[in-house]
């Protein structure tokens, strides 16, 4: 809301869902606001605000706001230009979270605007303050968010773009922009530091995420640490394996979800991480995997802390966040983006990457970074330091186990192909495939009837 405030020209969104009803700054109730309403406000001081929506299919609409075009178009100013995206390909998605401000600041991680989303750092069990726009309580959630300056935003425009049919960075530019829209709350952690943007875009056969992540974990040398919200990507797992089976491989740390909310989610990526960590298990000789999820005292197993990040870090020297999940559709299928960094020079980026790493493991344990950092120092281990201060607290970070998974689980498994699509397929194709099939059977009950 700060950046937003400050914000003179022009705000951009690209998201996998924008829930207009999503209340905004929920812990200041004197402030708190829909997010459609908060958007409409700030749009008296721009020139252009442009909301780029992924159009969801129609079995995953049930949980989303109805008639959102509509719902901008006449309770928003007219400047509020509001636009649902349809994939080009089946059961493909525009799955990245991106907001732009003034051309100069912006945001970029796993944090969708939409329900069930916002959550503080304590993660506290209950909340008064954790609820949807119905007043309805929702679980703990932990994800991760980069907020930056530079040119590189010019980039993440370019991304952008191509979800628009109209040219949507020409605006003029307000004369009252201000040069530095940084947030006052909180002072940069690294400054004049190169990034580089990873993406799938499946159109241009771009798999640079999937990629990415390959060539990171195979320069490993001390430990890999991944915070996901899925772990089904086999090509990325059989890459682990294979540094588990060296003597001197690095540590593997892997954060997870305790479990999976919806029925097909469940059914499919709960199926796929028991495989993944069965897998991986039976290749750690040296004990140098473990597998967690972040622990919150609960009599209810349906309460647990969601792991919505995306997030990876090698050695403390290379760090990439963004929308991508660990699984086939965010590598090859759906629209994403991820910000790297790498500790190259000596400008603060290697000081940024492990305050990253300290301050989300001291959020999981409950303890503090500095707390993390010192007991790091002395054994130069991230196992041994979790170790430490594992059980500590009633907030606590636990080792995943394998929830076997139920008949109906098992009978939803042949959803899988679709629900992690493996290959991006243009719609078209499928049209016409779905029309071939149905010509064939036509003919061949012609050709039966004939008989």
């Amino acid at each position: 809301m700060e950046v937003g405030g400050r914000a003179k020209s022009s705000l951009h969104i690209a998201g996998w869902e924008i829930d207009g009803r999503m209340i905004i700054n929920p812990i200041y109730p004197s402030t708190a606001v829909p997010l459609r309403e908060y958007i409409n406000k700030l749009s008296k001081n721009l020139i252009n605000v442009s909301l780029l929506c992924w159009k969801a299919p129609f079995y995953l609409r049930f949980g989303r706001e109805r008639f959102t075009s509509l719902k901008w178009k006449i309770k928003t100013n007219p400047k509020v230009q509001y636009k649902n995206n349809h994939s080009p390909f089946f059961f493909g998605s525009y799955h990245e979270k991106i907001a732009i401000f003034d051309r100069k600041c912006a945001f970029l991680g796993g944090i969708d605007l939409a329900k069930k989303r916002w959550d503080t750092p304590h993660h506290e069990r209950q909340s008064h303050l954790r609820s949807d726009f119905n007043g309805k309580p929702y679980n703990p959630i932990h994800d991760v968010q980069y907020v930056f300056t530079g040119k590189i935003i010019q980039d993440l425009e370019t991304f952008i773009q191509k979800r628009a049919d109209i040219n949507l960075f020409e605006e003029q530019q307000s004369n009252q922009v201000q040069n530095d829209l940084w947030p006052e709350t909180f002072s940069p952690e690294v400054i004049a530091t190169w990034g580089g943007l990873s993406r799938t875009v499946a159109e241009s056969n771009i798999l640079e995420i999937e990629n990415l992540y390959i060539d990171a974990i195979r320069s490993a040398e001390k430990f890999i640490l991944i915070e996901n919200q899925y772990l089904s990507h086999r090509i990325i797992i059989a890459e682990i394996e294979k540094r588990l089976e060296e003597h001197d491989g690095p540590e593997v740390i892997i954060i997870l979800p305790f479990f999976y909310r919806g029925w097909s989610e469940s059914a499919i990526y709960l199926s796929e991480r028991n495989r993944a960590i069965r897998k991986l298990k039976s290749k750690d000789s040296s004990k140098k995997l473990r597998f967690l999820y972040p622990y919150i005292p609960s009599n209810d197993e349906d309460i647990f802390i969601v792991v919505h990040s995306k997030y990876m870090v090698i050695d403390n020297t290379f760090m990439t966040m963004g929308s991508a999940n660990l699984n086939f559709r965010s590598m090859r299928v759906d629209s994403e983006i991820n910000l790297s960094l790498e500790a190259e020079r000596d400008d603060g980026t290697k000081e940024f990457i492990e305050s990253s790493v300290f301050k989300i493991l001291a959020e999981h344990l409950d303890i503090s970074s500095e707390s993390f950092r010192h007991k790091f120092d002395q054994n130069n281990s991230l196992i041994m330091t979790i170790e430490a201060f594992q059980n500590t607290r009633p907030k606590t970070l636990k080792e995943i186990p394998i929830h076997e998974t139920t008949l109906m689980q098992k009978f939803l498994l042949f959803l899988y192909p679709f629900i992690d699509i493996r290959k991006a397929v243009p719609k078209e194709y499928a049209y016409w495939a779905t029309g071939g099939i149905l010509i064939f059977f036509l003919i061949a009950a012609k050709v039966m009837n004939g008989h």
